[in-house]
């Protein structure tokens, strides 16, 4: 009878707290050791407690979790933990039931000591304090395990050195790839500590540095981590087959219809025996999508295992674009009030693949007609262009009408791009109607850009460097002679992940005559 009566008094205790403190977790309701038993037997067999007066159910109660991690230790292992636990997952799953908690619990321990597997702790210390919907996971890490011998082996290929195949324009790219070279690339280094994500980020970097040039058939033919608890030490071992060293042969084209095969075969800057690059393959589809004649370009080689490793044809498939397209828009303009615009493009202008642009633009203020032509890249790798042009703009009684008339030859891939130019502009000047004034020049222009970056369209690190000089030197055919200049540098650089600093430096002068259009 005594022992029933303090049990009464202690849940009457217990009710009371939870009224007081009902925000705070249920680990905080009691305060003896006799109510944490009767309170933990009570929820887990889901019975109501009757004090008398009041009713308290176990549903009411929410399941939670506690994650201590003891001792120092990196910040994101709490994170992984309680990402990736399906106990914590599980949480505000209304379904919950006795049962599942139990289960749950049981296999938590085995799921932590997996997650922190994972990054180099092989010996952890995982203890549960399970208070009826609650339990408490205190942690301590230990040591984290170190790299001690990293074992990396190569068969195929990559090991016969001297491929009769072989020839000096290729041994470059041999030497870049000779086995020694690659195990010095491995980024898991000896006395680091392990972690999967570096264990599999080694191997993916391994292995990609060599499909993606000379040995696409590359895979990984075994690999293993072995941990040794007593020493909480791991030694690695992988092995690579590089399979055959592969050769571009010649090239197939399909899709094309309405264009001569010059067009697709003058892009193509590898040659039969060149040794595989995948960078290749993609240089040579973005030059084909930049011609704005086709709907989609797509270049690949065999390289599966009936493919001809020292031949291996490189296939050009495309969809080209209808031949002529009209578009038409309207608009409006604070500067030069409302706006109509006519867009007429031929991509087969006069059946030989040039490429006819041109925009006419009426507006209030303003009218012009913009045409270019660019033609075909020749084989030796020109990319010739005729710009003209034709701008009227009236404003507060003064007209001014340009007339632009220019070409162009490029040459050069994007690391290093060339031009040369000429151009002549004419300019008619009327002010309040009165009679106009004539200005010309006839110029040369010459310019440069050299490019370093990590990526072309989306930089973060490396610079870009363009200089640009345009030069009137015969004053028969140009109101004075004049030299203009400019030059702009600008550089990437990668601080953290999500911070980058950008940097730019323009400038520009003329000199000689004024009195230019």
């Amino acid at each position: 009878m005594l022992n029933k009566n303090r049990d009464v008094n202690c849940w009457a205790k217990f009710w009371l707290k939870a009224r007081l403190l009902s925000s705070l977790s249920i680990s905080a309701f009691f305060s003896t050791q006799s109510c944490a038993y009767e309170l933990q037997r009570s929820l887990l067999d889901s019975s109501a407690i009757d004090t008398g007066t009041t009713t308290v159910n176990d549903s009411a109660i929410a399941y939670s979790a506690t994650i201590n991690i003891l001792g120092n230790a990196p910040s994101d292992i709490k994170t992984l933990i309680t990402t990736y636990l399906e106990l914590t997952d599980k949480l505000n799953n209304p379904r919950m039931s006795v049962g599942e908690w139990r289960r749950l619990l049981a296999k938590s321990n085995t799921e932590i000591k997996d997650l922190l597997a994972t990054e180099g702790y092989f010996t952890p210390q995982i203890t549960q304090v399970v208070l009826g919907k609650h339990v408490t996971f205190n942690i301590t890490l230990g040591n984290p395990a170190l790299i001690n011998i990293v074992d990396i082996r190569f068969v195929g290929d990559i090991t016969q050195l001297d491929n009769k195949h072989s020839s000096a324009k290729t041994n470059d790219e041999k030497t870049s790839l000779n086995p020694e070279r690659l195990k010095r690339l491995w980024t898991l280094k000896q006395q680091s500590i392990f972690t999967q994500a570096e264990w599999s980020e080694s191997k993916r970097s391994l292995i990609t540095a060599l499909i993606i040039q000379r040995y696409p058939q590359a895979v990984i033919q075994s690999s293993l981590a072995s941990v040794n608890p007593e020493t909480n030490q791991v030694d690695l071992s992988v092995v690579i087959d590089s399979g055959p060293a592969f050769y571009f042969g010649g090239i197939e084209i399909k899709g094309l219809n309405r264009y001569n095969q010059s067009i697709v075969r003058n892009l193509n800057k590898i040659k039969p025996g060149d040794v595989y690059l995948q960078s290749a393959l993609l240089d040579y589809q973005a030059a084909l999508q930049a011609t704005g004649k086709f709907e989609t370009a797509e270049v690949s080689t065999n390289t599966q295992t009936d493919a001809i490793p020292l031949s291996s044809k490189i296939t050009v498939a495309v969809t080209e674009k209808k031949s002529r397209t009209v578009a038409v828009g309207i608009g409006a303009s604070t500067n030069t009030g409302a706006r109509v615009q006519l867009n007429y493009t031929d991509r087969n202008l006069f059946n030989h693949g040039w490429l006819w642009d041109t925009t006419t633009k009426i507006e209030q203020l303003s009218q012009s007609i913009d045409s270019q032509i660019k033609l075909p890249t020749t084989k030796v790798g020109y990319r010739d262009s005729i710009n003209n042009s034709i701008i009227r703009l009236a404003v507060e009684g003064q007209t001014t009408t340009d007339f632009n008339n220019g070409i162009k030859r490029t040459w050069g891939d994007k690391k290093r791009e060339q031009f040369v130019g000429a151009n002549v502009l004419l300019e008619s000047l009327n002010i309040d109607n009165t009679d106009s004034v004539f200005t010309k020049s006839t110029t040369v222009a010459y310019g440069i850009t050299v490019r370093h970056l990590n990526d072309d369209l989306f930089p973060t690190r490396g610079y870009l460097f363009n200089t640009q000089f345009q030069a009137s030197p015969f004053e028969k055919i140009s109101d004075g002679r004049f030299l203009q200049s400019y030059a702009k540098t600008q550089g990437y650089y990668k601080i953290a992940n999500n911070t980058q600093l950008t940097g730019r430096i323009e400038a520009g002068v003329v000199t000689g005559s004024t009195n230019i259009p």
